[in-house]
């Protein structure tokens, strides 16, 4: 797990047990985790569920109250979300700052069409080629803020994860949605860099699609 994002976590736990311990002066044992929907924001704490059990009450008024009471920094927000779970939104340029700069990826050959590599592969290979058609090779970070649709975040924190199975499935989801049209070429460039950071940590580290 990448350090800055147990830093991130760590930070969203003691901003919970502050609020809590100032509001009821309390605070049980509870968890701050990944929600499985990207939707649902990028961390959740069951504060509220575990301070339930404990006051008698409803997660959900719980959750309210400390969404209102929790002080964040600008471009973060929180709010209630289902079953008493507080959703936290990171600013936008904290997963774009775990992206390194463009690579060259070591050459991966375009698998066989009934390869299960195929579909991953293809799609980078065609966006690749599209910006080279049009006389344009991205050379860094430019316009990285454009990645904001639910599949290019999945993406980016499964890059920030580290985790392979999850990295390979994202990258399918993300591929399966792109649409480099002719009048989008900044984001053509920005989903380019993103797409070389994946497949760089699925094959410039030596590691394997599972």
């Amino acid at each position: 797990m990448n350090c800055r994002i147990e830093a991130e976590r760590e930070r969203i736990r003691t901003l919970c047990r502050e609020t809590a311990f100032k509001l009821y002066g309390l605070c049980p044992a509870f968890s701050v985790s990944r929600p499985r929907d990207g939707r649902n924001g990028d961390f959740a704490s069951s504060a509220a569920l575990a301070l339930g059990g404990t006051l008698k009450r409803r997660p959900s008024e719980i959750a309210a109250e400390l969404a209102e009471n929790i002080s964040l920094s600008d471009g973060e927000r929180v709010e209630p979300g289902g079953k008493g779970f507080l959703n936290f939104y990171l600013r936008p340029d904290f997963l774009l700052g775990l992206l390194e700069p463009v690579r060259e990826l070591p050459y991966v050959p375009l698998p066989e069409l009934g390869s299960p590599e195929f579909e991953l592969i293809y799609p980078y290979h065609r966006l690749r080629r599209i910006l080279e058609l049009r006389g344009h090779r991205p050379t860094g970070r430019q316009n990285l803020s454009l990645l904001t649709s639910p599949y290019e975040v999945r993406l980016l924190w499964a890059i920030a994860d580290e985790n392979c199975g999850e990295l390979a499935a994202a990258a399918m989801d993300f591929y399966d949605r792109l649409d480099p049209g002719p009048d989008l070429e900044p984001l053509a460039e920005a989903r380019y860099i993103l797409l070389n950071n994946a497949l760089y940590r699925l094959y410039g580290t030596g590691k394997e699609i599972s």
